[in-house]
Formats: structure tokens, C-alpha cells, sequence
């Protein structure tokens, strides 16, 4: 049987529990930031993280949380921005399909009707 000293010494990932302790932290202070922010620059900044720090790096803070939390949504809408940005002929169309088989509410969405690759980057 091992001791406690040599369980401690097998590698393994981080503890669960703070791993949500920081998803949720961190979420936390972005969102308060941005909504606290009087300086356009850093709300900018805030909605750009994944282009300034990448999608691996929001991915290890906040991929593991559940989508009904504040970390998971986060990382959701970041991962939905990124497809965006990448190919937004495409996020149009599939947006388009959409709206044809389920009524949207323009003024939710916030696009255009119908929406154009620019209308959604």
C-alpha cells in the first residue's frame, strides 16, 4: 500500500475541485472587468482573448466546465466567436438554414435578416 508521501508523487492533472475553483475565478473577473470597464480598449481586449492569448489557452481554463456555468458559458461563446471569425460564409448559411426550420427572433440574434458572411464576423 502506498504511504501518503508517495501517492502525492505519482503525477497526475490537477485536483477537479480547483480546477473549477479557477474556471470560475477567472470567468468571474473577466466578466466584472468588462462590465466595470469605462475604457473601451479593455473591453475590447476582454472580447478578443482568444485572439490575443488563443483557444488552447481558454480551452485548459474552461473547457471541462458544465455549459449552465459562467466558465462554460464563456468558453462557448468564445469557441461560437472563433468559428465566426473563421468562416463566417459559412456561420451565415448554417444561420440562414436555421431560420428556416425554427423561427428566431431577430432582435435575439442580433443579425441581420438575412445575415451576410459580414453580418455575422
Amino acid at each position: 500500500m502506498l504511504d501518503p508521501r508517495q501517492a502525492d508523487e505519482i503525477p497526475g492533472d490537477v485536483d477537479p475541485a480547483l480546477r473549477q475553483e479557477v474556471a470560475h475565478t477567472t470567468a468571474n473577473v473577466i466578466v466584472q472587468q468588462g462590465r466595470a470597464a469605462e475604457d473601451p480598449d479593455l473591453v475590447d481586449r476582454l472580447v478578443r482573448l482568444v485572439e490575443t492569448e488563443g483557444l488552447d489557452t481558454v480551452a485548459a481554463m474552461w473547457a471541462d466546465s458544465a455549459p449552465n456555468t459562467l466558465p462554460g458559458a464563456l468558453w462557448r461563446l468564445y469557441v461560437l466567436r472563433s468559428w465566426v471569425l473563421r468562416d463566417p460564409q459559412t456561420v451565415a448559411e448554417r444561420y440562414r438554414m436555421g431560420v428556416a426550420r425554427a423561427e428566431v427572433h431577430d432582435v435575439v440574434a442580433g443579425v441581420m435578416s438575412p445575415p451576410g458572411p459580414q453580418d455575422v464576423s
